[in-house]
Order: structure tokens, then C-alpha cells, then sequence
């Protein structure tokens, strides 16, 4: 985050009591913090509120221990609520790392609207900054969630009005290995996530039953990033980007589904092929 080089950046690190030496890295760079604390709390949720109690900037999101920023993330939010100060909600593009930092994959799930984000959470949390104005009128994040925080606190901003803007930018890693969250706590997930619905859609449904309601076009649209996000030249973000563009219009989105179908039967016909050369 320090690296990011910054101008004008408000840092607050809150830290649950580690007992490791976490307490110890953070006093190291407590020079360049605004505020730091190290003591117990009631949970993720609760940390982050008690963090954005003491925050005063204009723009505001929060990064988990584990994750990452990529670099020169913070100047491309930044330059997107100054070149318009109208900007509510903006979030950007995901890579996936392990346990090791290094890069895994990518992510690209698509462009939320209201139907699809009440069924699924595509919004990667690490590269999400919203106005101090969002924050005032949706309020802090609900402590009663340990895992599905970040999409109710989402799902708020969008019940309110506001949009979600998607940055043609890398801007943060996403840790995925056996110790984090979303590995070692499957089953809060499959607790928490009928709450959500049920608030929201007003009825209970498993996170399956939601996805098979997204319908057949959007379920291929998914299909189809799912599988590209592995292929290398979606590294360059702006092609990331309008390929997330084109899959969320409706007109473009069939013929992108027909050429990924045309991939596909290619690419199956190609192995056999491969495999029937080889047992020969």
C-alpha cells in the first residue's frame, strides 16, 4: 500500500490482538499510518467499522491482510473521482495469488446489474472505493456477518441507487489458499448467504439454486469469462476490460457465447485428436 506512493493517503491498520508478529511489522512502518490499534474485537466487521470511525478522507475502502494492492491502483481511483466528482462507487479488476504471492490466475465474472448481483456476488472487495457520501447514507458494515459482509454491505449501496463502476485497471490480489477465509469457512458461507437472500429477494435459496436462477444467457456469458480469465493476454486490462464490456450487452454478449461454443468443440476435437495420435 506504502509503495503505492500516494500523495495524499489516510492509512489505519486495525489489528484484532495477533499474537504474532504482526504487532511488530505494523510498529515498523507506523511512521507513514495514520492510526494504528492491536487489541481484540467482535470480528472482521467490526474491525472495519472501528477503522472507518476514525477515517476523514473522501474516498474510502478497506484491503484484508491477506490480499494485495497492485500497483498504481490508488492513482487510477484517485484520477477517477477527481476527473468526476459525481463518482460514487467505483471497483476494478481482480488477480488471484497464493499463498506465495505469486499470480494464479485472474478473475473476471462480469458487470453487476440489480438482477444479477441479488443471486450472485461478482464485485471483488479488495478493488472496491466508495464517496464519504455512500458511507454516511448506507452506514457501516453489518456485524452479525463473518463472511458475506462485503456483499450485504454491497447490496445496500446498490438498493440505495448507486452504481458500480468498473476501472480498466488491476487493482488488487485476491490470496487464495487451505488457511483463508473463503477456504477454511465454507460452512458460514452456506449459513450466512440464505440470510442474504432472504433479506434481499425475499426468500431463503442456497447459493446454487440462486445461480441456476441467473438464466441460461447469463450462466454462458460466465462460462465464457470463467474460461478466459486462465488465457495469458488477459493480463493487459483494458482488453479485460471490454471483453467484461461486450459479455454484459445483451446484442454482443450471443455472438460471444456462439464463438466461445465454436472454441470449444475446436479445442475438445483438437485433444481427441491428440490423445488418438498418441495411443497410436
Amino acid at each position: 500500500m506504502l509503495a503505492q506512493g500516494y500523495p495524499n493517503l489516510e492509512y489505519i491498520v486495525i489489528d484484532g490482538g495477533s499474537k504474532d508478529n504482526s504487532v511488530e511489522i505494523i510498529q515498523k512502518y507506523a511512521a507513514y499510518l495514520s492510526y494504528w490499534v492491536s487489541e481484540p474485537d467482535h470480528g472482521q466487521a467490526h474491525a472495519i467499522n472501528k477503522g472507518f470511525a476514525r477515517a476523514t478522507g473522501e474516498v474510502m475502502g478497506w484491503l484484508n491482510s491477506d490480499d494485495l494492492m497492485l500497483p498504481g491502483a490508488l492513482c487510477a481511483i484517485g484520477q477517477t473521482f477527481d476527473a468526476n466528482p459525481a463518482t460514487s462507487v467505483v471497483y476494478g479488476l481482480r488477480k488471484v495469488i497464493d499463498a506465495n504471492s505469486r499470480v494464479q490466475t485472474r478473475w473476471l465474472r462480469g458487470i453487476p446489474d440489480e438482477f444479477i448481483f441479488k443471486r450472485v456476488d461478482f464485485i471483488p472487495q479488495e478493488t472496491v472505493y466508495w464517496s464519504r457520501r455512500v458511507w454516511e447514507q448506507v452506514g457501516g458494515l453489518d456485524e452479525s456477518f463473518q463472511f458475506a459482509l462485503d456483499y450485504e454491505f454491497f447490496l445496500r449501496i446498490l438498493q440505495r441507487g448507486y452504481d458500480f463502476n468498473l476501472l480498466p485497471h488491476y487493482i488488487g490480489a485476491f490470496r487464495m489458499y487451505a488457511d483463508g477465509k473463503t477456504s477454511a469457512m465454507p460452512e458460514i458461507m452456506h449459513l450466512e448467504l440464505p440470510r442474504i437472500y432472504e433479506k434481499y429477494r425475499g426468500q431463503a435459496m442456497t447459493l446454487t439454486q440462486a445461480s441456476a436462477d441467473l438464466g441460461w444467457r447469463r450462466r454462458m456469458v460466465l462460462r465464457l469469462l470463467k474460461e478466459m480469465e486462465h488465457q495469458s493476454f488477459m493480463d493487459n486490462a483494458r482488453l479485460a476490460w471490454l471483453l467484461m464490456q461486450a459479455a454484459n450487452n445483451p446484442l454482443l454478449s450471443l455472438p460471444l457465447i456462439a464463438l466461445h461454443r465454436v472454441y470449444r468443440l475446436l479445442r475438445d476435437l483438437s485433444r481427441r485428436q491428440l490423445t488418438k495420435v498418441k495411443d497410436e
